[in-house]
């Protein structure tokens, strides 16, 4: 019953967004269901190394559709398909001393709903609208974050915050209002956001606590909290970074009114461009740094190809385009912005039986576990009742150290194969710790877990292609969840065959008692009527006793 009602909840919380949008907009149920799962596996993992799809709105979205509301529906859109980072170009007005998203000095005498239009650099047209403001996207944001707060849904959002200058000195301007403290950033963001916001002295805090870790585990005064405690625990889901580093010297707006609310531009300190994005090649050198973002070269800044190795890399790219043909750039990027799982991947165990390619030699079948593909680098459904090797972490370590057995086994006994290790044949890249360790079946738990196994698996040379991992949807179709073959959906308390007989059977034992009552009394009389020659006597001889009218 659950898994019918599972899957009905996954399409009916879809359908009002279904129904307003385009059909890009409205991701799959495979990509919903990825993207839950990929952010379950990372939930401690800290927020700051997680790799996210982000796009720059100010080239993306306004320079094509105009600084104007109907673009905040294409925002919308790209939150509810899972871009988790927007970055935006924000223009503080020095003369008005507030902040607009339009690139021009907007003509004050111009009605609040008129849309004035400018030539860009290169020529082309950009259409301003006088009242779409700082407020608007902000609110756009809002509306997503309340519909998405639940525990099958809630994400972190980051609001990246290029903050650029701009100055009007007609006369026009001396008569127009000017801004008030609630037009800074940091109070249009607790005004929205209030508890669900981030903020540096949230962090603070939770540091002084001893509640924030590095990537390696391990409790850090540097760190950041982990996606569960951020999500969850903390209930947050936003955070916002600004960099004022191409402000003028003489500008009126003042860093200090931001200071508490908004992380500085040390948070873009790893910021690359897709040239370095390679450098180091060490995935624990690389998880040493915190908030890695990567907005590529150019003006059209990555291929799907460059994109994909980015998010493999650890990175969170962020895409700027100008192109007009804005459902096909980012439809592209979609299918490669998860880390986790293979394009249209998590297949539906139908689908994933009618493609297989499994040849062992089994008649069992079970398409409720996870592989990982060695070819794609990114996970699948697989057959659990399939033979194949097993990815193994070594326990007690970095992240990073992996085993792979060489005999393979099903998914039910890669627990057992991993716990064998090292009494078993294995191929590792610690094989000088691996004598006394330990190892447990486990998943990569991040972009950099992953490029970690997928190197040991490329120097391998086991011909495989695909290796256990640990993830599966054994206990409910479609809700995918670690800890081994037994592991239940933390969305709904399985109840076993085993538990239904058991909650059934005192019912039962109750209502046949009840039954066997009822039917007892029904076949044995009133015993007043048992006797009824008795019962006659009885009431002749009352009879008798009376008196006839009233004694004397």
């Amino acid at each position: 019953m659950f898994p019918i009602y599972f899957s009905l909840l996954l399409i009916i919380s879809a359908l009002p967004r279904a129904l307003s949008t385009s059909s890009w907009a409205v991701p799959s149920s495979e990509r919903v269901i990825a993207i839950r799962s990929q952010r379950d596996v990372s939930a401690n993992v800290t927020i700051d190394q997680l790799s996210l799809m982000g796009v720059g709105l100010s080239m993306t979205v306004f320079d094509r559709e105009g600084y104007v509301s109907s673009a905040l529906s294409d925002i919308r859109d790209l939150l509810d398909t899972g871009v988790q980072v927007l970055a935006v170009d924000l223009y503080w007005h020095e003369q008005l001393r507030k902040f607009q998203l339009c690139p021009y000095p907007l003509n004050s005498s111009y009605s609040l709903n008129a849309t004035q239009t400018f030539k860009s650099k290169d020529g082309r047209e950009i259409k301003c609208q006088s009242s779409l403001r700082l407020t608007d996207l902000a609110e756009t944001v809002h509306s997503y974050l309340t519909d998405t707060d639940t525990n099958l849904s809630a994400n972190l959002i980051i609001l990246l915050f290029n903050i650029l200058s701009i100055s009007d000195t007609s006369s026009d301007v001396e008569s127009a209002q000017i801004g008030t403290s609630n037009d800074t950033l940091s109070s249009v963001l607790l005004n929205y956001f209030d508890a669900k916001i981030y903020t540096p002295d949230g962090l603070n805090n939770d540091r002084s606590n001893g509640i924030t870790y590095n990537a390696l585990s391990q409790t850090s005064s540097t760190g950041w909290p982990t996606t569960s405690h951020f999500l969850f625990s903390e209930k947050r889901r936003l955070l916002a970074a600004s960099s004022d580093a191409n402000m003028p010297s003489n500008t009126t707006y003042q860093k200090s009114w931001d200071v508490s609310t908004v992380f500085n531009s040390t948070f873009l300190e790893n910021t690359v461009t897709t040239a370095n994005a390679s450098s180091p090649s060490n995935s624990t050198e690389r998880a040493l740094e915190s908030w890695r973002l990567d907005f590529g070269s150019g003006s059209d800044t990555f291929t799907t190809s460059l994109f994909s190795e980015a998010i493999a890399w650890g990175y969170s790219p962020v895409i700027n385009s100008t192109s007009d043909d804005f459902t096909t750039l980012i439809g592209g990027f979609m299918n490669e912005s998860l880390w986790s799982w293979a394009p249209s991947q998590p297949l539906s165990q139908y689908e994933a039986r009618r493609i297989s390619t499994d040849s062992d030699d089994t008649s069992q079948s079970a398409f409720s576990c996870g592989s990982l593909s060695v070819s794609e680098k990114k996970w699948q459904v697989s057959n659990c009742y399939a033979d194949k090797h097993v990815a193994c972490r070594l326990n007690n370590s970095t992240p990073f150290r992996w085993a792979v057995t060489v005999d393979k086994f099903s998914y039910f006994h890669a627990e057992d194969a991993c716990a064998d290790i090292p009494k078993s044949r294995y191929v590792s890249d610690a094989s000088s710790m691996a004598k006394n360790a330990t190892y447990i079946f486990s998943v990569p738990k991040s972009a950099l877990e992953q490029k970690a196994l997928n190197d040991l698996l490329s120097n391998a040379n086991l011909n495989a292609t695909d290796v256990w991992i640990d993830m599966n949807s054994i206990a409910i179709p479609d809700c995918w969840v670690t800890g081994g073959a037994y592991a239940n959906c933390p969305y709904k308390k399985v109840s076993s065959h085993r538990n239904f007989v058991e909650m059934l059977t005192p019912s039962a034992v109750f209502c046949g008692v009840l039954l066997l009552g009822i039917m007892a009394l029904r076949l044995r009389r009133v015993p007043i009527h048992d006797n009824r020659k008795y019962w006659k006597k009885l009431v002749n001889e009352y009879a008798e006793s009376e008196y006839d009218g009233v004694p004397s």
